[in-house]
């Protein structure tokens, strides 16, 4: 970080320059500083850590001072309560967040060897990132806090490199949620290739009941009774094709990394709350 970031990008084959920019090792300056904007990235379960915790903490004695707005990019059930309850900022200072960018350390060198095209590899072995955003949208925002997602979308979207969409709370919590179901299943089939998954074995019809079972949760609403009663085997196939559209970049072998690996312990954890959720008797709290 030293120095200026190479970012190579999957989706025009380019390599760029990331300059210009501070980086802080000490989360206790940032209260010396006024930002229009945090965005946290830090996954629910480090969020929550003892060293998470006091950045939590710092955050919002920084956004409490300069009216910061925030986007908690962080997924765990009840997470944004928690993080409101932690960092004492108000309920219209904060929204949930979810990224659709791809990214990844290039020496995470399996993913790098996947790529199926050679001067995609040659040209990311000279990045210190590579990402893909091809998915139509870069990142979701909730409308949880209207005037904090509106200026937010607004920023992002003057960039003209990738878009940033606004959701509904309740839309944004019913395409997240049910997520880790496939993924899990996925894992659990050594993460085939879309065209080799059988949809129609005993682990991919489980995978769609789970997936049913999570949407008609309460806090999905109506909507969420709707998705599930048409949700189909081949339906929820159709939801992950899009592994198969973004080649050179294998989005498959990056979920079997990411998912298989490093945050698998995570997904796993994140359903069981979902279950334990849906047992209290009144199943109200916001699963984000």
């Amino acid at each position: 970080m030293a120095r200026p970031q190479r970012l190579y990008c999957y989706d025009d084959n380019s390599l760029t320059e990331f300059r210009n920019f501070i980086y802080i090792v000490e989360p206790a300056k940032l209260v010396h500083r006024a930002y229009d904007f945090i965005v946290v990235t830090l996954d629910g379960a480090t969020l929550k850590t003892e060293t998470g915790q006091d950045l939590v903490r710092i955050l919002g004695e920084t956004a409490c001072q300069h009216d910061t707005k925030v986007i908690l990019g962080s997924v765990s059930v009840g997470i944004l309560s928690w993080f409101l309850n932690f960092s004492g900022l108000r309920s219209d200072q904060v929204i949930n967040g979810l990224f659709t960018v791809v990214a990844f350390p290039t020496t995470a060198t399996p993913i790098v060897e996947s790529s199926k095209d050679d001067s995609a590899i040659e040209r990311i072995t000279e990045a210190d990132q590579a990402y893909c955003d091809r998915f139509r949208y870069g990142m979701l925002v909730d409308d949880g806090a209207p005037a904090v997602a509106d200026a937010f979308a607004e920023l992002y979207n003057a960039s003209g490199k990738s878009r940033c969409v606004i959701r509904t709370v309740q839309g944004l919590q019913l395409f997240i949620n049910p997520i880790f179901v496939a993924l899990l299943a996925f894992d659990l089939l050594q993460w085939p290739k879309m065209k080799d998954l059988d949809t129609q074995g005993e682990v991919w019809k489980l995978a769609t009941k789970g997936r049913q079972e999570v949407q008609k949760l309460r806090v999905h609403g109506e909507p969420g009774q709707q998705a599930a009663s048409i949700l189909t085997g081949t339906g929820l196939a159709e939801m992950h094709y899009q592994a198969e559209d973004v080649l050179p970049f294998d989005y498959q072998f990056f979920n079997r990394y990411h998912h298989g690996e490093k945050v698998n312990a995570q997904d796993v954890k994140h359903l069981q709350e979902y279950a334990f959720d849906s047992a209290k008797p009144s199943n109200s709290q916001c699963l984000m």
